[in-house]
C-alpha cells in the first residue's frame, strides 16, 4: 500500500447509512422543509394550505407567482399555531406590528382618518 492516506473501509458505520436514508426521505425541500417541521407541519400540509388559499396570500390575495419567494407560513408567536400562508410583505407587516390586534386596528383607523382628510381637502 502506498504511503499517505489509509485505505477507506466501505460503510464503516451502518447507523450513519441509515441516517442518510432517513434524511433523504424526510428532508423535503431543504430549508423550506426544515421550517415546515419547525411549525409542526406534516408532509402535504403546506400543499393543502396552498391549494385551499388558491396560491394566494391570506391578507392581500396576490398570487404567489407575483413574488420571487414562496408564500411564508404565518404562525402565532405565543401559541405556535399555524394560521396560513402569507406573502413576504404581509408577513413582515404583521411581524412589525408584533401580531398585536390593537396596533393593527389603530393602523386601519389611521389610514381611514388620513384618507377621509385627503378626500375632504380635495
Amino acid at each position: 500500500m502506498p504511503a499517505g492516506r489509509p485505505k477507506r473501509i466501505r460503510n464503516p458505520n451502518p447507523v450513519r447509512e441509515t441516517e442518510k436514508g432517513y434524511t433523504r426521505r424526510f428532508n423535503r425541500g431543504g430549508v423550506e422543509g426544515k421550517r415546515d417541521r419547525k411549525f409542526g407541519l406534516a408532509p402535504g400540509d403546506r400543499d393543502f394550505m396552498h391549494d385551499y388559499q388558491q396560491g394566494q396570500c391570506g391578507i392581500c390575495q396576490r398570487h404567489e407567482s407575483e413574488f420571487t419567494r414562496k408564500l411564508a407560513v404565518d404562525h402565532c408567536h405565543e401559541t405556535g399555531r399555524v394560521r396560513g400562508l402569507l406573502c413576504g410583505p404581509c408577513n413582515t407587516a404583521l411581524g412589525l406590528l408584533s401580531d398585536d390586534r390593537q396596533r393593527l386596528e389603530r393602523a386601519i383607523r389611521w389610514l381611514m382618518t388620513t384618507e377621509e382628510a385627503e378626500a375632504s381637502n380635495g
